[in-house]
């Protein structure tokens, strides 16, 4: 079960992130990944995602980040409506659209309201187990008052069409009795006409549209996000590199970036996640380092600690709007009539993997001269040094952290077979938790917080496990070479005979000829995760990339050769292909493996930006390329330069031939005629019940590493 906890933490630090009232300029952009059109604008007054697919179904979907809301309209048939024209923003949180409908539609689904909803129907879960939860536990708000009235019209939507046939109408007041949401259609010529209409269909409910152009308005009554303007997000020399460049692809990225970025939180993609996910702008910024402002950076630092939760853990998501109240209904069990009604926001602490991504960032933060956070006080300072006396907590018990109970996921490999079924999640156990404890000794050196300071602040809260840190150093080197070593307990190496034969088994199943040559894993290779038995699951996985950003490398580093092996060897034994770098690969595990990690998988042989992203900004750190050093025990013999620079070279060189893929949350591959692997869009085939976000923030991050490579070239000249 999600554990879902409301704190009143936030809008008072809200204040403090924020610091500037400065308008930003309006931004437009489109973006078309193959059938899916996708159009943004943002101002001050408010952003907008407007997206037309016409395969595998016909709809409109308009999303805003203000509540996490918007709508959908499913359109019969997959002759689809198209956009007349450009959005526009006319007041706060209200847009319109044109489109011209070249034949009559039915449409035969409306959800108007949280994207929650929206994200649960495009996934296949559907809105009738939601439904069902928010009618078995309206009674907690009281028969009679005026939040079980309102939630019982807010099950049962209607459409209502004018007397004249030209404008339908679509209200709902929000779920907590004082937002609302208002979705109108007006036609210029025909009249709409009811399919269905009673008050058992609620969003089945279904008009016809007439043909020619119609005009959609969607408006909400939340208060627009902050944008940031261009020179409050970028620092001064990644403007002075981008102002000179006419390329389309940096733009494409600057405009994702700048959509996704708000002086509230960084957003994790569009259209799907427009709200605060933990672990993707903690990501995303140690890419972005080099050309963002001290301001920006701060802002998302900041974003997370006050998100912190009183045990120390990371928030993962963030549920505004009505997802937050049906949290907050179905999770609490005492009659809400005097309690709760009106939750502005609940946070989801459900996974694992984001707890230890924030020291890593701090300790980029500091290398790049960031002080402001470390002398911060109150309630960032404290969520920070509640993280910090978890992850010694968690570390302490020197033994594998599992998924949380009832949990299929931990990490970023968020899908329910993302695992493998696995407990013990490779990315937290072998490489997040280590390069934690790396960091915080780090920062200690520095001394970037006084230690009487931290002693006497950790006593006050009950900080225990930071207090045991400074008392007893002797202990905690002892957890942390504890933890330098459990990459071994995920080591999986075969003989060559079973190597060959599954490998051979896999190349048939997906249509490669067969391996003539000896195995290419000399030193085996790191599983993604352990199963209930401590056992690896022998899926080659491409997390060791995380060993590689945070690790001290040098003579006795036994673990580089097993991490480094996937990013040496080509599709279909390995993962790297001309469609871009794989996440996950069955190629030497059972058979039964296959489908459960085929190309079809959220998390399966597909490709995603970030990966990519972040194994370049791991070599290039390694080999002191990059804006912050290498860890301080680094020390490259001559052959580990050589293979880290190969790896280099060839991932530098996939990420340039991918640009116009760079924007995307993740693609799949087929083969050509030639038998070439190519990239394709993901989720755009019936048999996917997952889409790809058009633009996604750890994946708009590759600016971070455009820019920086031109920054080192005007160095040179």
């Amino acid at each position: 079960m999600i554990k879902f906890i409301f704190t009143k933490l936030i809008p008072t630090a809200l204040a403090i992130i924020m610091g500037t009232n400065m308008i930003a300029e309006e931004l437009r952009f489109k973006i078309n990944i193959g059938s899916d059109k996708n159009y943004f604008i943002q101002s001050a007054k408010g952003a907008f995602h407007v997206l037309l697919s016409e395969s595998p179904k016909s709809r409109c979907i308009i999303a805003s980040p203000a509540g996490n809301a918007g709508c959908m309209l499913l359109f019969d048939g997959t002759n689809a409506p198209e956009l007349i024209g450009e959005p526009i923003i006319n007041k706060n949180e209200s847009l319109t659209i044109n489109l011209n409908s070249p034949a009559p539609h039915t449409i035969s689904k409306t959800i108007l309201g949280s994207l929650r909803l929206t994200r649960n129907y495009t996934e296949g879960s559907g809105l009738k187990p939601i439904f069902k939860d928010i009618r078995k536990n309206i009674n907690k708000l009281g028969k009679d008052t005026k939040a079980y009235n309102n939630a019982e019209k807010w099950l049962n939507p209607q459409w209502k069409i004018s007397e004249n046939g030209k404008k339908a109408e679509l209200y709902i007041t929000a779920l907590d009795c004082k937002n609302w949401y208002k979705l109108l259609i007006e036609a210029k010529t025909g009249n709409f006409k009811y399919k269905t209409q009673n008050k058992k269909c609620g969003f089945n409910s279904s008009i016809q549209i007439p043909s020619g152009i119609i005009t959609i308005t969607y408006a909400s009554s939340y208060n627009p996000l902050t944008p940031f303007t261009l020179d409050t997000l970028l620092n001064k020399k990644a403007l002075k590199i981008i102002n000179k460049l006419d390329k389309p692809y940096i733009k494409d990225q600057l405009n994702g970036l700048r959509f996704l970025a708000y002086h509230e939180k960084f957003l994790a993609g569009s259209w799907r996640f427009l709200t605060y996910f933990g672990r993707d702008p903690l990501l995303a910024l140690r890419i972005m380092t080099p050309i963002l402002s001290s301001q920006a950076l701060e802002a998302g630092i900041k974003a997370a600690a006050v998100r912190i939760n009183t045990k120390g853990e990371i928030a993962h998501e963030e549920d505004v709007g009505d997802q937050a109240f049906i949290d907050k209904l179905i999770s609490e069990n005492e009659n809400l009539q005097q309690s709760v009604n009106h939750p502005d926001f609940m946070n989801s602490y459900n996974m694992v993997d984001e707890i230890f991504l924030l020291l890593p960032l701090l300790v980029d933060y500091y290398h790049i001269g960031g002080r402001n956070i470390f002398s911060e006080k109150g309630e960032i300072r404290d969520g920070i040094l509640r993280n910090i006396n978890y992850v010694l907590q968690e570390a302490y018990t020197q033994k594998p952290i599992p998924n949380k109970t009832g949990e299929a996921v931990g990490d970023w490999r968020d899908s329910n077979t993302g695992l493998a079924n696995g407990k013990y999640a490779f990315s937290v156990n072998a490489a997040l938790v280590p390069a934690a404890l790396e960091a915080l000794n780090t920062l200690r050196d520095k001394n970037v917080w006084d230690e009487k300071t931290l002693t006497t602040l950790a006593s006050k809260n009950n900080l225990q496990y930071i207090n045991k840190t400074i008392k007893n150093p002797r202990k905690y080197n002892n957890v942390l070479n504890t933890w330098r070593k459990m990459w071994i307990k995920f080591q999986v190496t075969e003989t060559s005979e079973l190597e060959k034969e599954r490998l051979n088994k896999h190349r048939k199943e997906s249509g490669f000829q067969q391996l003539t040559g000896k195995p290419p894993y000399n030193s085996g290779f790191l599983a993604l995760s352990l199963n209930n038995q401590l056992k690896p699951i022998d899926i080659i996985q491409s997390d060791t990339l995380f060993m590689l950003l945070d690790f001290p490398i040098d003579q006795e580093s036994k673990w580089l050769n097993p991490a480094c092996s996937p990013f040496e060897i080509n599709f279909p034994d390995g993962l790297m292909s001309g469609a871009g770098l794989l996440v996950a690969n069955p190629a030497l595990a059972p058979q039964k493996y296959y489908k459960m990690f085929d190309k079809n998988q959220y998390h399966g042989e597909v490709i995603w930006a970030w990966p990519q992203l972040m194994l370049k900004v791991a070599l290039l750190k390694q080999l002191n390329k990059w804006i912050i050093p290498p860890p301080e025990k680094t020390k490259l013999h001559n052959e580990t330069k050589v293979k880290l620079t190969k790896i280099l070279t060839n991932i530098s060189s996939l990420i340039d031939s991918l640009r116009e893929w760079s924007t995307s949350e993740l693609w799949a591959w087929k083969l050509d005629k030639n038998g070439k692997i190519i990239p394709i869009p993901y989720g755009q085939d019936a048999s996917n019940v997952t889409e790809s976000n058009a633009v996604q923030l750890w994946s708009v991050a590759a600016l971070g590493l455009e820019v920086w490579d031109l920054m080192i070239k005007d160095s040179k000249h």
